[in-house]
């Protein structure tokens, strides 16, 4: 029985023996390798901007002589310009709106044919790479408008009246 033990354990530790001489060949003999890539891009810069000009008091922006200074009349016009710049590195898609604060009745256009409401004024388009746009922009005194409100204006009979203008432009990235 002695012997029958031995030979058991015998062979149990020539298999464990057998079994380890055997992983560590394959372990020893396996070749391995590793490499390593390592990238780099530059990001693009995103700059864009209108003239220094957000919020337009027309009553400086007229084209005649025929009123003082800093005031205008009905049927009076001007003009003002929208200067777009694009100093990125990617090509940017914009859209111009306007925004007026008046109670006289102005329309304006961008071609000084057409001649509609500061809301429905719209210029979109593509900015190249350093490119700049100029879009000039037209308005004028809506003389056909309610004669009796010009009327009262210029006698100064009620509220005070204004007119301004913001412009904003919204710059988008093309993709």
């Amino acid at each position: 029985m002695k012997f029958k033990k031995i030979f058991t354990i015998d062979k149990l530790i020539i298999i464990f023996v057998l079994t380890l001489i055997v992983a560590s060949t394959y372990t020893f003999s396996r070749y391995t390798t590793m490499k390593s890539l390592a990238g780099q891009a530059a990001i693009a810069k995103f700059k864009v901007g209108v003239n220094n000009i957000q919020s337009i008091d027309l009553f400086f922006t007229t084209d005649s002589n025929s009123v003082k200074p800093g005031m205008v009349a009905p049927g009076m016009s001007g003009s003002f310009k929208a200067e777009l710049t694009n100093d990125s590195d990617v090509l940017c898609n914009y859209k111009l709106k306007l925004d007026e604060n008046s109670n006289i009745p102005i329309l304006y256009s961008l071609d000084n044919t057409n001649f509609v409401t500061a809301d429905e004024i719209t210029s979109e388009g593509e900015i190249n790479i350093n490119q700049n746009i100029d879009i000039d922009i037209y308005w004028k005194w809506d003389i056909n408008a309610a004669l009796n409100t010009d009327t009262e204006i210029g006698q100064g009979e009620t509220q005070d009246y204004y007119a301004t203008v913001e412009l904003s432009v919204e710059f988008d990235q093309v993709d």
